[in-house]
């Protein structure tokens, strides 16, 4: 009785670029006119056993802090807020996020590093900014309800802990 080998599926070609990529290991790249389903299976086998790579840390966005922001690209003013974690599995990276109403969207690609150089040009202002346009205050997104916050764009306990 002959064993008929068939291709390996797209799914299994997807998912073996993705474990090449992302994991450490020494296997040999695979030519995948040679493979079929059964030796894409041993190659997924043996590429899960592998530890995954460890990522380094976000240098674009150091100086960049941590806050709610509003700048100016390309004649539009938007509204960004940076999260810089500095515990856990994140720690060291910067996510860029767009307000729209109440909700964020990721900033990525170019648009994310065009926003962190409008940032990186004056992080206080942007932040003043933010608080004064949208009420909240720029470091912890709190409602500013005292006119003095309102008008300086961020709260007391905020300005102190930012050394403002």
């Amino acid at each position: 009785m002959t064993t008929i080998a068939y291709s390996p599926s797209e799914k299994q070609i997807n998912f073996l670029d993705k474990l090449y990529a992302e994991r450490d290991h020494n296997v040999p790249a695979y030519d995948i006119s040679t493979l079929d389903r059964r030796a894409a299976s041993k190659l997924i086998d043996a590429l899960m056993g592998c530890p995954v790579k460890q990522r380094t840390a976000d240098t674009e966005a150091d100086s960049v802090p941590a806050g709610r922001f509003a700048v100016t690209i390309d004649g539009t003013l938007g509204f960004y807020k940076v999260d810089a974690p500095t515990e856990g599995k994140w720690a060291g990276w910067v996510f860029v996020k767009q307000q729209a109403g109440d909700d964020y969207y990721p900033v990525k690609g170019a648009r994310r590093s065009q926003v962190i150089k409008a940032i990186e040009a004056d992080p206080k202002a942007a932040m003043l900014l933010y608080g004064r346009e949208l009420g909240s205050c720029g470091h912890c997104g709190r409602t500013l309800t005292d006119e003095a916050s309102r008008e300086a764009g961020i709260g007391p306990v905020c300005a102190t802990k930012m050394d403002w």
